[in-house]
């Protein structure tokens, strides 16, 4: 069979599951999905399920993969007509603007897995992709060594802060349109990064 043709049916494939799971966790917490409810819904078998996927968690976690990168893709055409190497600030809060857009564009889905607390585990992938994105950032920028605090804290400052802004923000309960929650977000962002370049703090003693 043409390599093409595989290709095309393994993407397929996999897009099914992706939908069906979608569709299932903005019903049911993750714990009561199962891989036959899954399998069942995108018309696949298990056998082929497992060809692909561990497990459901891992289904998920290439779910948000995908998303990540297409949010990766999207930011760096979007800033290419700066330096991003000399403008972090720009390009984090780009990436802001970008992941609150994309989690607002999905807002069913991401206000199930970022409301439930039967989800827990999703929302660690969640915040996981979160904070390796923030990571790549800093070490592009070699910003490491700028940090006037400790780097695992400063990423899990970073790393709760935009979760949470974005988890406020898909919520009923949230006061501000999104761009004005995009601004503020930016708003805090720009600072922060701003204080590396021309601050010298001393450690805590």
């Amino acid at each position: 069979m043409n390599k093409n043709k595989i290709d095309l049916r393994v993407t397929k494939t996999k897009d099914a599951l992706k939908s069906s799971f979608v569709d299932l966790i903005k019903q049911y917490p993750i714990e009561k999905i199962t891989i036959n409810h899954i399998c069942s819904l995108a018309n696949v078998n298990r056998i082929t399920f497992y060809n692909h996927y561990h497990d459901k968690y891992d289904l998920f976690n290439n779910i948000i993969s995908d998303e990540t990168e297409k949010i990766k893709l999207k930011l760096n055409a979007e800033t290419k007509d700066f330096e991003a190497k000399t403008n972090p600030t720009k390009y984090i809060s780009s990436f802001i603007k970008l992941y609150i857009e994309v989690c607002c564009q999905n807002r069913e889905f991401v206000f199930s897995v970022m409301t439930l607390q039967d989800n827990s585990i999703l929302q660690c992938i969640f915040k996981n992709h979160i904070e390796k994105t923030i990571r790549e950032v800093i070490s592009t920028f070699n910003l490491e060594s700028k940090l006037f605090v400790p780097l695992d804290l400063y990423v899990s400052f970073l790393t709760g802060g935009i979760y949470y802004i974005t988890s406020y923000c898909i919520s009923t309960d949230c006061t501000y349109s999104k761009e004005e929650l995009m601004q503020y977000a930016s708003i805090i962002i720009d600072r922060t990064v701003e204080s590396f370049k021309n601050k010298n703090y001393s450690s805590i003693s």
